[in-house]
């Protein structure tokens, strides 16, 4: 049996909150809290062209888009970096590791989400999809930290048997 008790956080107004448990006393604090939220894709889309460069409106599911293969890879065995153009792709051979850049370019700085939010910062996080997942590419979830400008870099590992191809600006090709 777990001795784990599960919080719920309640606000009640921007200066009151209070958090109530299984069998806890309430516990009322006065200072301004603030929640985080994840967008649905109404909201994403109001970032593009403000937030988000350079990203395909057809990308957007109901909480994030997808980001696609931007020009710069680096293979992690070899040391080699590359740069990707157009009609050119990846090929990532069983057991290879990269860093790759992403096509989109992101402002996370306060005034440029304050043209769409007004007050507010953002973060984001990456996650993989689950299609490249039951392809065999194993990745990292990581963060966007709040403030950051720029094409954004992750590492994925073909873990399957099989090459695994990307198209630069494209979904995966395999």
């Amino acid at each position: 049996m777990s001795n784990r008790r599960t919080a719920i956080l309640e606000v009640t107004s921007p200066q009151n909150w209070s958090i109530v448990g299984p069998g806890a006393v309430p516990l009322t604090c006065s200072r301004e809290v603030f929640l985080a939220k994840i967008l649905a894709d109404k909201d994403v889309r109001k970032l593009l062209g403000t937030v988000i460069f350079n990203a395909d409106e057809h990308r957007i599911n109901p909480n994030g888009i997808e980001i696609r293969l931007g020009k710069f890879v680096l293979f992690q065995s070899t040391d080699e970096e590359r740069e990707l153009g157009p009609d050119m792709f990846l090929k990532v051979l069983p057991g290879e590791s990269v860093t790759i850049s992403s096509y989109e370019q992101f402002d996370f700085h306060k005034k440029a989400i304050g043209k769409v939010f007004p007050g507010c910062d953002m973060m984001a996080l990456i996650t993989p999809t689950t299609t490249m997942m039951r392809e065999g590419i194993m990745q990292s979830a990581t963060k966007v930290d709040s403030g950051w400008d720029g094409t954004l870099n992750w590492g994925l590992r073909n873990s399957s048997i099989k090459d695994f191809i990307l198209g630069y600006e494209n979904r995966s090709s395999s």
